[in-house]
This record gives structure tokens, C-alpha cells and sequence, in this order.
């Protein structure tokens, strides 16, 4: 059960679960294969922010990484976030 400001965190996953008054929000890590640059990262930024449910993506090169805010109650998100960043030519690692 999510509380108003709770987190929960599941490692296993890289998901971070936050709770406030407008519903649960998923946090996850994803690592990437293949982002070499800045305009890798608004790539992958502006192909994931482009879907409905997304309310932030942070990419980053350097770390191989990308973060991505969204509600997890949208159906099929988690297909379509890695398939946007697959559509943008790179490797998703998990």
C-alpha cells in the first residue's frame, strides 16, 4: 500500500514506486548500449517524452543510463519506452 510522499524502492528492477496525490509514479533505470553523445541523449529524450504516461526521460552517455518518469498504469508503456529507445538505433540492456 502507497501512502501520500511514500516510496518503494525494488532494486531488483532499478524501479523506484513514489506515491503523492496525483497517483504512483514508476521511476526506472534502464541501461543502454550505443548513446555516444549529447545529441544521443535528446534523441532518446525526446522519442521517450513523446509517449503518453512519460512525465520525464533523463539519458545520459556517460553513464550508459536512462531514467525515465512515468505512470505505470498506462497499458503497454514499459513495451513502448523500450521501443522507442530501440527505434532510435540503440541497445537495450535491461
Amino acid at each position: 500500500m502507497f501512502y501520500s510522499g511514500k516510496t518503494k524502492i525494488d532494486k531488483s528492477k532499478n524501479i523506484i514506486y513514489t506515491s503523492n496525490d496525483k497517483g504512483i509514479t514508476m521511476e526506472r533505470k534502464i541501461y543502454v548500449a550505443g548513446m555516444s553523445c549529447e545529441n544521443c541523449e535528446n534523441k532518446v529524450n525526446n522519442a521517450v517524452k513523446a509517449i503518453a504516461g512519460v512525465t520525464d526521460c533523463k539519458a545520459n552517455a556517460m553513464k550508459a543510463s536512462v531514467i525515465v518518469n512515468y505512470d505505470e498504469t498506462v497499458a503497454g508503456i514499459d513495451d513502448s519506452i523500450t521501443a522507442a529507445i530501440s527505434g532510435c538505433g540503440y541497445e537495450v540492456l535491461g
